[in-house]
């Protein structure tokens, strides 16, 4: 078993309470469980940590639907919400996916919408459109982390 001297690795990489670590948490909500799974997978072979949620509307006691803090979202540092069809949320009555947001909403959650979706102008959340790629999703999240 190798020993590691932690004087020479404090020297070689500097004190431990100095280094900042890089902000690499990202949740992925959607209710598509292979594109979560997709996403989750490119996302950690790029570095990030990911955790998975199927959205508000799926998870029975989702804490966002009183108006309560989720324990994803507070961990995340970025969340990717794949955004229902134009269809689906009018069964839903809106816009649920807007609850996988932070308390208060600090603007990183990165929207992704489907082709036929008309996009808020006035948002200025980083939003990406289907069909995503790997490099796609991976800028998206570096610029909102930036």
């Amino acid at each position: 078993m190798d020993v590691i001297d932690l004087a020479v690795a404090e020297e070689f990489w500097g004190p431990e309470e100095s280094v900042e670590p890089l902000p690499r948490n990202v949740l992925i909500v959607g209710e598509d469980f292979v594109r979560r799974g997709t996403w989750g997978r490119w996302l950690r072979r790029m570095g990030f940590h990911t955790a998975t949620c199927p959205g508000p509307h799926v998870v029975p006691g989702c804490p966002r639907l009183d108006g309560d803090p989720c324990p994803l979202r507070e961990w995340a540092h970025v969340a990717v919400v794949d955004v229902a069809t134009p269809e689906a949320m009018d069964l839903y009555g809106g816009w649920p996916e807007r609850l996988c947001t932070r308390l208060p909403d600090d603007q990183l959650t990165l929207f992704v919408h489907d082709q036929d979706a008309e996009v808020t102008p006035d948002d200025e959340r980083p939003t990406l459109v289907h069909p995503v790629t790997a490099r796609a999703l991976e800028e998206a999240i570096r610029s909102a982390l930036a």
